[in-house]
């Protein structure tokens, strides 16, 4: 899972949790 640079935190938090989530 790359990261793009610039990407905002809480944002990125969030998506990760969607991920993970999608990945069950």
């Amino acid at each position: 899972l790359t990261i793009p640079n610039g990407t905002d935190p809480q944002l990125l938090a969030q998506t990760l949790r969607i991920v993970k989530e999608l990945e069950c």
